[in-house]
């Protein structure tokens, strides 16, 4: 297939900051394709994990990709060339708009939903993603997204005109309704059904046909959070929460129990707030919200309900870290609370958080730490002890990252990093990288932005300390294990030490890393031409290159001057890496796809 050459050339001017001019990203390498079709800003995208299959959208289209060579296997609308009958008899050619259609790509069941609402329809078709064929089309399901549509429309039009402003922005309505269409399907039975939520309630359907299994017609919410498949085959299900921030809400919310035939066991109410998801331990689902609430999984009797709300939302604090889901053990919930208010004040200082651990059947608290202005990461276990992470107070006097090994049974401090360095103003390193824990060894690998300690987790001791900075690395990116080797991504680039002693297996440079993707046995680094385009938001130019983890050994430089921004699935401003690291697909300024090999 004929490439396009416009594609992948990069420069950087950044209105004179650069002394010595532009600096450049020359490609090393050509696309394996280019696609025939485009995408437009408006439309779904999606890559699978493995990147075998693509879905992309245009104004009229939307076409399921071969990632292998770039064919176009089949899709939706007028590339599609079918025709639907419609209920009143007769054909029309199916019209479908990029602006008011949404897909939901469904792997397990090998299917992709399209999710079309214009005209006095609400249109739900499947297509099978391994083939582009359709599998069924249906328009007998309310999924309320019509009626919701104009109920919130007139609803933002209120309130606009109340304020003197304008109505809901296209964007801003694309960005709603694409969140809504991704929680209105889950896959069952290994793929095999599917659950759909409807206006009307929850409907299970074969997911080969369409056909319907049976109706819940009481299940309240705006979509489904999370399904759950228990031991004797029954499905958990827990309904989305209220978002007002994407203007969803219901009277009330549902955790439901069904056996696969339809029959409920048990429908419970929950509170609908902060709604981030369900685990399943001991008896027992523990709902991830404002407040933690847990149910009996045998009779859906609710066991209790915390007093303390889930942290939500982005900060603009650079220690930020996504608030991490409660981890379960041996009968404990271990959970970083967010305390802000809990001590009746209004307003608190900071993220105030304390790691508690609860008693899962009753809620008890057993034990927790000092409160201190700290963002955690995801707690770890390792044999009897629960290893903390993060960056703030709770690891130093001046707000720094660290991570500690804490006793599961009573708390109790075993061991803390010492006090870090913090980047530096002009690096987009992170405070602290996700520490690893090598079971094997016994050992936990933490790393700062200039230093990485080896602890023992037997004695409890440091093992060795490495200062990253007098080894010539620049600041850590993040760690990876690769066999008996700890992987340094770094802004200067990848290196790995021999997890036993520190000693240096290699250490290979690169252009200035600004941030990575893990692959199989590699990392693939996203590269920039100069560190100050880390802070640039008028110049996304850039490039990938994958590392061999085995010998440090480099691939060729694949490297782009613009991206245009697809802001509804898996391209964003960035380039997608597939799952094991071996190929790259991005859509350049003129909307046209393509797929390299790192």
């Amino acid at each position: 297939m004929e490439i396009n050459k416009k594609r992948v050339l990069a420069g950087l001017c950044l209105g004179g900051l650069l002394t010595q001019g532009c600096a450049t990203l020359e490609p090393e390498t050509e696309a394996d394709w280019q696609s025939v079709v485009e995408v437009s800003r408006l439309a779904e995208t999606h890559v699978s994990d493995d990147g075998s299959r693509l879905v992309v959208g245009n104004p009229r289209n939307l076409n399921i990709i071969d990632g292998h060579d770039g064919q176009v296997l089949g899709g939706f609308g007028e590339a599609a060339n079918w025709q639907m009958t419609i209920s009143v008899g007769g054909t029309e050619a199916y019209r479908l708009r990029a602006e008011s259609s949404n897909a939901l790509v469904l792997p397990e069941a090998d299917l992709a939903l399209m999710f079309d609402y214009h005209g006095a329809r609400e249109r739900i078709t499947a297509v099978h993603l391994s083939s582009g064929d359709k599998a069924w089309h249906s328009q007998e399901y309310n999924y309320s997204l019509q009626q919701y549509e104009q109920i919130i429309g007139e609803a933002v039009d209120r309130v606009a005109a109340a304020l003197g402003g304008e109505g809901e922005s296209t964007l801003d309505q694309r960005k709603r309704q694409r969140h809504f269409a991704q929680h209105l399907a889950r896959p069952v039975d290994d793929g095999e059904g599917l659950l759909l939520k409807t206006f009307d309630g929850l409907i299970k359907l074969d997911a080969s046909t369409g056909f319907e299994l049976w109706r819940l017609e009481d299940f309240q919410g705006p979509g489904i959070r999370s399904v759950e498949t228990l031991d004797n085959g029954d499905y958990l299900v827990l309904s989305t929460g209220r978002d007002l921030s994407r203007l969803q809400a219901a009277e009330s919310y549902h955790l439901a129990r069904i056996s696969p035939d339809g029959e409920v066991r048990w429908k419970q109410e929950h509170s609908g707030r902060d709604t981030h998801g369900m685990q399943v331990a001991e008896g027992y689902a523990v709902i991830d919200a404002s407040p933690m609430q847990v149910f009996q999984l045998n009779d859906g009797s609710k066991a209790w309900e915390g007093t303390t709300n889930r942290r939500s939302g982005e900060f603009t604090d650079r220690h930020y870290l996504p608030a991490p889901e409660p981890a379960i053990r041996d009968g404990v919930i271990y959970h970083v609370a967010w305390t802000h208010g809990e001590d009746g004040d209004l307003v608190s200082v900071g993220a105030p958080h304390r790691i508690r651990a609860l008693d899962l059947s009753s809620g008890d608290i057993l034990w927790e730490s000092e409160e201190t202005s700290t963002y955690f990461g995801d707690l770890k276990f390792h044999g009897d002890q629960l290893i903390a992470w993060g960056a703030g107070r709770y690891f130093g006097d001046s707000n720094v990252g660290g991570a500690a090994g804490l006793s599961l049974e009573n708390g109790e401090e075993l061991w803390r990093t010492a006090e870090m360095e913090t980047p530096g103003l002009t690096s987009a390193a992170p405070y602290i990288s996700e520490p690893i824990v090598d079971g094997q060894r016994n050992m936990a690998f933490v790393a700062g932005p200039e230093v990485l300690y080896a602890v023992d987790l037997n004695s409890n001791e440091i093992a060795y300390e490495l200062d990253l900075n007098d080894m010539g690395f620049g600041d850590t990116m993040g760690l990876m294990a690769s066999d008996d080797r700890i992987a340094i991504i770094h802004t200067g680039g990848v290196a790995a030490i021999n997890a036993d002693d520190g000693t240096v297996a290699f250490d290979t440079e690169t252009e200035h890393v600004g941030d990575f993707h893990r692959g199989d046995d590699r990392v693939v680094v996203q590269v920039l031409p100069s560190a100050l385009m880390a802070f640039s938001e008028d110049d996304n130019s850039g490039g990938l290159r994958a590392v061999d983890l085995r010998n440090g050994e480099t691939g060729p430089l694949v490297a782009w001057e613009d991206l245009r921004s697809f802001l509804f699935g898996s391209f964003d401003d960035r380039p997608v890496v597939s799952a094991d690291g071996r190929a790259a697909f991005f859509v350049d300024e003129d909307g046209q796809v393509f797929r390299y090999r790192l």
